[in-house]
This record gives structure tokens, sequence and C-alpha cells, in this order.
């Protein structure tokens, strides 16, 4: 009896070292060195995607986190070259002088499975740059109350129409709340710039109109693809409501950046909470469950020897 639980013991210890454990989006053996992940990402579509349209993602995900990105020298795979779904797209980029590399897992022609910071060229079907059309939309703060004002800024050299004066255009605004939201006016800040800047009024409880937004959690801003967010908090949350004495939280440089789509089809940047008691308690259990389960294991062998002793 003794020498099949002892049997019993060994094949547990060998099982739970070789359990596959998750921490920080990425999964990799307890005892190995880890490797991609592709369970970070993911975005579905309505329309076929294709290499171009892939890239662009690229470039509306790195902007969230890197301010002053720009294109690596590297020699890029041709986009004529054949690809057979499944694939993976790799790129790079510079940020702050460091190198940067992320994988994209193409499953069909409406599914990207994963972005992932890490680089693994043996894995990489494909080579191709990051698209920057030079268009960049972002709020004035990353959080804001239920009444505050918000001010959007848009750079778009394009939208620059007459070098002679101050152009302007519409983007689309609206909330988690109301998905119609409003078409507000971007004013150039300066003749022949290409920088324009609007005002939005949040409201809890009116309706939207003019420049008046009805929000809730969130407020988003697109203008040619590009989305920028952010947060409606209440006077409760213990967040930083002034961000001058801070980076721009575009510049976050967060490993932990994403990009979803909503039903709507809106394209949405994900937010992860990193604070907190339930998330230290739940990374904890992510990080050492199997030798919680092993352990329970041992003593209920344990016990049952004992009662057969």
């Amino acid at each position: 009896m003794k020498t099949r639980l002892l049997i019993i013991f060994t094949i547990g210890i060998i099982g739970f070292t070789s359990i596959p454990y998750s921490y920080a989006s990425c999964a990799a053996p307890l005892l190995e060195p880890p490797g991609p992940c592709f369970d970070s990402f993911s975005m579905f579509t309505d329309t076929s995607l294709t290499e171009k349209s892939i890239m662009e993602n690229y470039a509306r995900n790195i902007e969230l986190n890197y301010g002053d990105w720009h294109m690596s020298n590297r020699n890029w795979d041709n986009e004529d070259k054949p690809l057979n779904l499944p694939a993976i797209i790799c790129t790079e980029f510079v940020a702050d002088g460091i190198k940067q590399y992320r994988m994209a897992k193409w499953v069909d022609s409406q599914t990207i499975s994963s972005f992932e910071n890490h680089r693994d060229d043996s894995l990489c079907d494909k080579w191709l740059p990051p698209i920057d059309d030079g268009v960049k939309i972002r709020w004035d703060k990353p959080n804001y109350l239920s009444n505050d004002v918000g001010a959007l800024k848009v750079d778009d050299k394009d939208m620059n129409l007459d070098y002679k004066k101050i152009d302007s255009f519409d983007i689309h605004v609206w909330s988690d709340i109301d998905h119609k939201g409003i078409e507000l006016t971007v004013t150039e800040t300066d003749i022949d710039n290409g920088i324009f800047e609007g005002t939005v009024f949040f409201t809890p409880e009116d309706e939207s109109i003019g420049t008046r937004l009805l929000v809730e959690d969130a407020v988003y801003a697109d203008h040619k693809s590009n989305v920028g967010s952010a947060r409606i908090i209440n006077e409760s949350e213990d967040i930083i409501l002034d961000e001058s004495h801070v980076d721009d939280f575009r510049a976050t440089k967060n490993p932990n950046e994403c990009w979803y789509q909503d039903d709507d089809g809106n394209i949405i940047p994900c937010t992860i909470d990193s604070t907190g008691p339930s998330m230290i308690i739940g990374m904890f259990l992510v990080v050492f469950w199997p030798y919680i389960v092993l352990g329970i294991s041992i003593g209920i062998i344990f016990i049952v020897w004992r009662k057969r002793k």
C-alpha cells in the first residue's frame, strides 16, 4: 500500500511541475523559459482583413502607448508574397531608442488572435512595417468626472485643406451609453499647422446635443479609424484627475496594451486593472495554484495513509 501511495505521490509531483500556468496574459511551462503567447489580443471584423489593415491596427495599438514611435529600417518582406492562413505577421519599430517587436497571429480572413511584444523570428511568416498615416486623436486627460469638460486634439495634416486659413471638420464623439453621440467640430489651432482641437461638455443626466454628451463609464472619439478614449469616474475613486505632472497617458509603455471590437463595430482599447486586493489575490492564485492543489493532494494522501496504517 505504501509503495502504491509513493508512486501516486511521485506522479503527482511530475505532473504538477509541468502544468502550464498563466501570468501577465502569457501561458508558459512552469520550469521552462516563456515563449510567445497568443491570447492577449483578439479582433473579429465583418470585412476581410488584409495585410494593410492588420498593419494599420498595429499602428493604432502602438500609438496608444508609444507616442514617439518611428519605423525601423529593417528590410521588410514583399507585400505581394503569397501568404497562406493561418500565418504570423511580425513587425518592429523604435520607441525611446529601444527596438520593439510585435507578432500577430492571422487566423483566418476575419480574425487576428493576438498581438505580442515578443520576438521569435522562426515563427514569423512575414515581416511588414506598421503603417503611419500621421493621424492621432487623443483626450487631454485619461479620466474625467461625469460633469467635466473634455478637450480633444486631432493631428491630421491632410485636413489642412487651405494653408492660407484656419480649417475645421467634424468627428464622431460618443459614450458607452450613447453610441449615436454627437458630431463635434474641431478647429485648426493655427494657420497651416494641421492640429485641430474641440471641446466636449459631459453630462450624467441630460441628452446628447450640440457639444454636450451623455456619459456614464467611458467616452470615445474617432477619425479615420483612429479611436481615442477616456474613462468617466466618480469622485470617490482614488484616481489622479490632473495629469499635468505625469507623462502623457499615450506614452505609458504599458505592455498589456490591446484593442477589441465591440458589438457596434467600434475598436476600443482594453484596460487592465492592476491595483487593489482582488488583483493581488488573483495573481497569487494564478501563479501558485499548482502548489496549492499539490499541497491539498499530499494532505489527503497522508490522511488516508495514516488511517490505513
